[in-house]
Order: structure tokens, then C-alpha cells, then sequence
């Protein structure tokens, strides 16, 4: 018995068959899914920056609005809410690419 012992294994029965219908169709389409996860995932890094900076700035400038010592404090309020609410729309969106639904496309579309 002179055998090669590093030689591969002989297969015996059957070969899976390719497969068919939805099956296929998603894995010719991995690399794109997987493309648009990650720009899902970019689109959370928006969101993890922009909600508490957004929140900081609205708190701070509110405070300084109340106490009336702050110039331009109503200008800061209304840039603290539009971060906040561009970072809670990032992070709506991003989970929406991880999940493929099709508004998330529109909403990514939109802000290139």
C-alpha cells in the first residue's frame, strides 16, 4: 500500500446540486447586499457623532437662551435640533440599509 497520505479525500455520492430560484439570485447579489451594509454602517457613524453633539449644543444654547447671557443663543438652539434630527435620520437609515428596505435607498440617494 503505497498511498499518498496528504492526498484529498475521494468523494463517493453525490454532489450538491446548484441551487435554484431565490437561492441564486441572492448569491450572485452577496457582494452588492454586503456593499450596502457597509454604507449602512457609515451612515451609523454619522449618527453616534451627530446625535449627541446635537443634543449638547440644543442643552447648552437653551440654558444660555433661558439665562439670557448667550448672544446668537437662538441660532445655536435651531443648529442643536437640526443635528439631532439629521443624526436620529442617519441612524433610521442605517438600520434600514442592514435590513434592506427600499425607503433607506431613497433617503441614501438623496443626500449624495
Amino acid at each position: 500500500m503505497n498511498e499518498n497520505p496528504y492526498a484529498a479525500p475521494l468523494t463517493t455520492g453525490s454532489i450538491a446540486a446548484e441551487p435554484t430560484g431565490a437561492e441564486s439570485l441572492r448569491r450572485q447579489y452577496l457582494n452588492h447586499e454586503a456593499s450596502v451594509q457597509s454604507i449602512g454602517t457609515l451612515y451609523l457613524l454619522g449618527a453616534i457623532f451627530m446625535v449627541p453633539i446635537g443634543l449638547i449644543a440644543t442643552i447648552v444654547a437653551a440654558v444660555g437662551l433661558i439665562s439670557g447671557e448667550v448672544e446668537g443663543a437662538t441660532i445655536m438652539v435651531v443648529l442643536g435640533v437640526f443635528y439631532f434630527g439629521l443624526g436620529l435620520l442617519q441612524g433610521a437609515t442605517a438600520l434600514a440599509l442592514w435590513k434592506l428596505q427600499t425607503w433607506a435607498r431613497t433617503v441614501q440617494l438623496s443626500s449624495q
